[in-house]
């Protein structure tokens, strides 16, 4: 059973809105998620950078110390000294700085260590302080360099080299932290694309579903306007049979009428004619009735033309005794005498033996182009030219009358002309512009078929 439209249009808003939802949803998670990353990622490796460069200047600052330390002890410039000793306080308050930073943003699994750092630290500065014994009167004794550099190796250096030993540790536990970190944002990356595959698998499943109703909607739509179109093709070909059964009844029933016209009517007043001759023959020529009967005569002809007149507009038996060009040719001449057009014809090269539809349409054409230059144009010349070869003919009126929009003004003449020849097979074409006069042509096979088609 066929679903309606409406369920399909349910379906098909349904689909698109939730496949939208998806995408939009892929879209905004996706932003969030790479803005989390990017936000975690940037405030590690600032943290870790930041954390880097204090451990490098409490190394790089007890390094100096322990070297300011040394020149301080070994120095025997007063001035010299003095400097020293102003560069261990400027490194001592530089280091304590660098801890006192470092420890308000300190990992938890740092902070037993770097308590530990924090008094080693204490006491280094304490063990390092400048006391009494250092004075000038002690720098003079022949023992000093050698107390000195028993403080250094025993002193000073030891706790330097185990400070940098737990600040290296720091750096290890720091480092650790950083990896855990890109494990996390890794962890992060990984949740991320199993989100996105299964938005994905979600989004595929629903366009899939959508695909597959709308390729059955769109198929279903197809045979329908293929129904709908074989039904057109099969009226279409119903009407073009009834309009060719049409204009042949027409044309056998003019034939008819203007025979009729022609034999009886035409005869009975000829018949009329000859008794009314005979009437004035047998009166003197003194009679009253003669002038009587003369008019009667007159009255008779007069009825004879027109009874020939028409019986040759409805269908003129030179077509279907002489042929098609005499046919032509007598129409100029009749148009020519009824309206004063110069008409030329020109169709030496037209067989005599076209079949009687052909005949009549050509003929049909040329009568109503004409008239319509006559009546509507108001032209004054016409030329009709009529060439048959490779098996067809072309016919051409051209006029020079006041032309016309043949989009916008085509009537019913216009039509019937070109509902003749298309249902012989040919192609019908009208060339006009206002003021520019006006050009009928047409192409029909020069065996046309009869026209019938038969639904």
């Amino acid at each position: 059973m066929m679903m309606d439209w409406t369920s399909y249009r349910a379906v098909l808003w349904a689909g698109f809105g939730g496949l939208l939802a998806i995408i939009l949803l892929i879209g905004w998670k996706g932003n969030q998620i790479l803005s989390a990353i990017e936000s975690h990622n940037e405030s590690i490796r600032t943290a870790y950078i930041a954390r880097d460069e204090l451990l490098d200047g409490i190394r790089f600052h007890l390094a100096e110390s322990a070297s300011s330390i040394r020149d301080y002890l070994l120095d025997e410039n007063a001035s010299a000294i003095r400097q020293r000793r102003s560069d261990l306080e400027r490194y001592r308050r530089e280091i304590d700085d660098a801890i006192a930073t470092y420890g308000r943003e300190l990992p938890a699994d740092e902070a037993p260590l770097w308590v530990q750092v924090k008094q080693d630290v204490a006491a280094y500065w304490q063990v390092t302080e400048p006391d009494s014994s250092w004075d000038a009167a002690a720098r003079q004794s022949p023992l000093w360099r050698e107390q000195a550099e028993n403080f250094l190796r025993g002193q000073v250096i030891p706790r330097q080299q185990k400070l940098e030993a737990l600040i290296a540790e720091v750096d290890q536990i720091d480092q650790r932290n950083r990896a855990q970190s890109d494990r996390q944002i890794t962890e992060l990356f990984a949740g991320f694309r199993t989100e996105l595959e299964l938005l994905t698998v979600a989004a595929g499943v629903l366009g899939g579903l959508l695909a597959f109703f709308t390729v059955r909607r769109i198929l279903d739509l197809e045979r329908a306007a293929g129904q709908r179109l074989q039904e057109v093709v099969q009226a279409r070909s119903q009407l073009q049979y009834l309009s060719n059964r049409v204009v042949r009844v027409q044309e056998e029933e003019r034939r008819r009428v203007a025979r009729e016209l022609h034999d009886e009517v035409g005869q009975t007043l000829s018949a009329v004619l000859v008794e009314v001759g005979r009437a004035a023959s047998r009166l003197a020529p003194e009679s009253e009735s003669g002038p009587n009967l003369a008019v009667a005569r007159q009255l008779a002809e007069q009825a004879v033309g027109q009874v020939r007149d028409i019986a040759l507009l409805l269908r003129p038996s030179m077509l279907d005794d002489l042929g098609l060009v005499p046919a032509l040719k007598w129409q100029a001449r009749e148009v020519s005498r009824r309206t004063g057009i110069k008409v030329r014809v020109a169709a030496e090269t037209v067989a005599d033996d076209l079949p009687d539809n052909c005949r009549t349409c050509i003929y049909r054409v040329v009568q109503e182009a004409l008239n319509n230059a006559a009546r509507h144009a108001h032209a004054s010349w016409a030329r009709v030219e009529a060439v048959q070869e490779n098996g067809q003919i072309r016919v051409t009126i051209q006029d020079n009358g006041s032309g016309f929009d043949p989009a916008q003004e085509k009537g019913m003449g216009i039509l019937g002309m070109e509902e003749r020849v298309k249902g012989l097979g040919g192609v019908f074409r009208i060339d006009s512009e206002k003021g520019s006069g006006t050009i009928v042509s047409f192409l029909l096979p020069a065996a046309p078929a009869t026209g019938e088609v038969r639904g």
